[in-house]
């Protein structure tokens, strides 16, 4: 085991933060959103892995470890490939890395709970709230809430047609039945685990928005849902004004992302755009499955070799 084997993951993140999904593609937002989501939690994992492998250099040299193990701590002082400061550097990200993912989940969970509380207690998917803000928004369920989509009285005043309104619904829906919250925060997590991939973060919330355009343009119609974009991005947004602080932050809503990019990709599809993102995850993710099981069987053969030398040295005494 070498450790630049060891530490490709993150070099292979850096790559993916330059390429997975940089330059938005008129394809499929669905397989961009998948493709986005797999190469974060993806690389994000194998990151971990190979951290926690370098790390174990640095437990295993404890004597309790080495006894139980039956292998000799001088040894493996001796002649680890790992130095014992980068092990236990490894081993203070991990540390690092897992508390930060259990804190995003914590708060993920907070926020989610928090938003349904703000809301009227109310039986029914649908809600309208009485407010002239123009805003459209859905909320996952929780085993005491129940999903819902939100939208309020100024959204309907500015969308006088019915199918604009069905438009803004179908989205709201598409959101809760293609599971976005739930493929948002595993990017969420993934990210706050590895921050080298923070800027995919915000590809997957762009690409998770088309996903739900291009399900509501198959219900109603593309140029529909393109007004409604539009309506509501320009009404929740006027001129020389600063966008309202959204109340929600767990919420995915209906004028996230940049607006003229949606319209232009619905009215202007390219079937196919979205292969060279998809190329990039692939090889990448590849490359990182093939460092971390290099990196783990050299692990393991060293180790191996080291309890057979241990046994060998007891015998010869």
């Amino acid at each position: 085991m070498t450790i630049a084997w060891s530490v490709a993951p993150a070099v292979l993140s850096v790559v993916a933060s330059f390429t997975v999904g940089r330059r938005p593609a008129r394809g499929s937002g669905r397989v961009q959103a998948l493709t986005i989501a797999a190469t974060a939690v993806g690389l994000a994992a194998a990151t971990m892995v190979a951290l926690a492998l370098l790390g174990w250099f640095a437990v295993a040299r404890l004597g309790p470890v080495a006894e139980r193990g039956h292998w000799s701590p001088a040894l493996l002082q001796a002649d680890a490939p790992v130095p014992a400061p980068l092990s236990l550097l490894a081993l203070i990200l991990l540390t690092a890395a897992v508390a930060n993912a259990a804190r995003r989940i914590r708060t993920n969970v907070l926020q989610l709970r928090q938003a349904h509380q703000l809301l009227p207690p109310e039986t029914g998917r649908l809600l309208v709230l009485p407010a002239t803000e123009v805003a459209a928004f859905s909320l996952a369920g929780l085993p005491r809430n129940p999903a819902r989509i939100v939208i309020t009285r100024g959204l309907l005043d500015a969308l006088p047609a019915a199918i604009d309104r069905d438009a803004v619904i179908e989205h709201e829906q598409a959101h809760l039945r293609c599971h976005h919250y739930a493929i948002r925060v595993g990017v969420a997590i993934a990210t706050a685990a590895n921050p080298l991939l923070a800027p995919l973060r915000q590809r997957t919330d762009l690409a998770l928005e088309r996903w739900a355009d291009d399900v509501a343009a198959q219900k109603t119609n593309a140029p529909a849902i393109a007004t409604a974009i539009a309506t509501v991005a320009q009404a929740a947004q006027p001129p020389g004004m600063s966008r309202p602080k959204r109340p929600v932050a767990a919420a995915l809503f209906m004028a996230g992302g940049p607006v003229l990019l949606r319209v232009d990709q619905l009215l202007h599809p390219q079937p196919g755009a979205h292969r060279q993102a998809t190329l990039w995850a692939a090889l990448l993710l590849g490359a990182a499955t093939t460092t971390v099981a290099v990196t783990w069987h050299g692990t393991e053969g060293f180790f191996e070799t080291l309890i057979t030398v241990g046994a060998h040295s007891t015998a010869a005494r």
